[in-house]
């Protein structure tokens, strides 16, 4: 998104950075409710895709409305292989975005030692998926392609999707949003 941290390196071992920031609007028509996001990792490193991620550890989502309390947390991204995408699953959040009214979320997360895992020179970026494009899918397991978001509408109840003609819920940035990119370093350099 477009308040999102800027391109980063991070450091093995370092706790609770800030990987990523999405925000969402809603239509005027109602409040939307929120029930899951996924979040992808697109993951490489120096030889190309990994087949299998393990470096980012204790994923958490919240609201920045209240940073100091996750809406949910999840040990890892799932596993993957070179065509398909690790993901984070937050689900039966319950998340409400009133009407006309935007929501940021954070992710933040742990990194991997390298002795238990992590993968040093690795970059990463997190995006949520509108499901509507070829080869942007947020659940690989289930057949057709699946958006990052399951919500509904508050009052009617209506479950929303990427062309939902009323209510809507938007990614700010446009479709397929992407945080910028990060990279995963055993150690890091200063000048003193």
């Amino acid at each position: 998104g477009p308040d999102t941290p800027v391109n980063a390196n991070v450091i093995m071992a370092s706790t609770d950075n800030i990987l990523a920031t999405f925000k969402f609007s809603a239509s005027s028509t109602e409040p939307i409710n929120i029930q899951k996001i996924v979040v992808v990792d697109v993951l490489t490193d120096i030889t190309g895709p990994v087949a299998t991620t393990g470096t980012l550890r204790n994923v958490r989502l919240y609201d920045s409305a209240a940073p100091t309390v996750p809406l949910g947390t999840v040990s890892s991204f799932s596993e993957s292989t070179n065509t398909s995408t690790p993901a984070a699953v937050f689900d039966n959040l319950n998340v409400t975005i009133a009407r006309s009214a935007t929501k940021t979320f954070i992710v933040k997360a742990d990194i991997t030692r390298y002795n238990d895992g992590g993968v040093s020179s690795s970059t990463h970026r997190l995006r949520l998926l509108d499901g509507l494009t070829a080869g942007k899918d947020a659940d690989y397991t289930t057949s057709g392609i699946q958006s990052s978001i399951t919500a509904y509408g508050r009052d009617s109840g209506t479950t929303l999707s990427a062309t939902s003609a009323s209510p809507t819920l938007n990614f700010v940035g446009g479709s397929n949003v992407s945080a910028n990119y990060f990279d995963v370093f055993r150690t890091k350099v200063t000048v003193a």
